[in-house]
């Protein structure tokens, strides 16, 4: 009988440990088919708009302005050409910046989704929001106000932020693992925009001026806080329109970024995502093998 009691006992706190280590799998995972979600919406949603507007303009029914994305991309089209000529003089922190520069509900969206951004090499798929609220945040990437919107074109810099992690969501928490030549897409209502690094740079956070559109370019930037866990500094990501970019001549240049100062942080981000990536594994495995080894003690006796 004790034997029996000992043995409930051991896989009761083998099944209690095991939650613990894999609860930030868990969320990990709620996270992503939130995330995942939002996207199939998203996508749905714009083919819907474009097949509604088919037939409108077929004259199989009648045409809603709401319907049609064209107004939408018109706005967006003449907002990236002003903030470029007024020198984006309302950006201000990028983290602190939260007003969405569209209400994208007036143009038929019933959510705040604009897109959704995909980073191969880091294995991350987010859908993309505007305004860089805490609500938008906590759900996936956000386009940060005051900068350009995902048409492309000359003169425009789509800064694209995101947490490093949270509540168990990588979202950009691997985002050192970029290196120029890697890829980002953004699919919009409109097309689908490749971009190639270019660059990587950390910088303080009230450097505003590494976040400006540049003339002549068509680019996107990523931004994050770094180090990882500590926040005190941002960690930028620069990368251009692929059809626009030309065959470097040489092996480029090591970048500010990789100041000594820089690469030792880089190591202390890296070691702290490897032990919250590989911990909770471990302890479930070693909870495990001891329990075992328990149960096979308690049958000896």
């Amino acid at each position: 009988m004790k034997q029996k009691v000992l043995q409930a006992a051991m896989v009761l706190i083998f099944l209690c440990g095991l939650g613990v280590f894999l609860y930030p799998k868990m969320t990990e995972w709620y996270a992503a088919e939130r995330q995942q979600k939002a996207m199939e919406e998203f996508e749905e949603v714009v083919m819907a708009k474009e097949e509604k507007n088919s037939q409108a303009a077929d004259g199989d029914v009648e045409g809603n302005p709401q319907l049609n994305l064209e107004q939408l991309y018109l706005d967006m089209q003449e907002y990236n050409e002003r903030i470029y000529k007024e020198g984006q003089e309302n950006l201000k922190d990028p983290f602190d910046y939260e007003t969405p520069s569209f209400d994208l509900t007036e143009y038929g969206f019933e959510k705040n989704v604009i897109g959704i951004i995909r980073i191969p090499v880091m294995e991350v798929e987010l859908p993309l929001y505007l305004g860089a609220d805490s609500e938008n945040m906590k759900k996936g990437a956000v386009i940060m106000g005051e900068t350009s919107m995902p048409l492309g074109g000359e003169n425009t810099n789509v800064v694209v932020a995101a947490h490093r992690g949270y509540q168990g969501t990588p979202m950009f928490r691997e985002i050192e693992v970029l290196t120029p030549g890697d890829k980002i897409e953004v699919t919009t209502p409109f097309e689908v925009l490749s971009y190639q690094v270019t660059e990587t740079k950390v910088v303080l956070p009230d450097e505003i001026n590494e976040i400006l559109i540049e003339e002549g370019k068509d680019k996107i930037t990523l931004l994050t806080c770094h180090p990882y866990t500590r926040n005190t500094h941002r960690y930028l990501v620069y990368g251009e329109r692929c059809e626009n970019m030309k065959e470097p001549e040489q092996t480029p240049e090591v970048t500010q970024a990789d100041s000594l100062e820089q690469v030792e942080e880089k190591s202390i981000s890296g070691q702290k995502i490897w032990l919250e990536t590989y911990i909770p594994l471990v302890g479930a495995g070693v909870i495990l093998l001891l329990i075992v080894c328990g149960v096979l003690l308690t049958r000896k006796r």
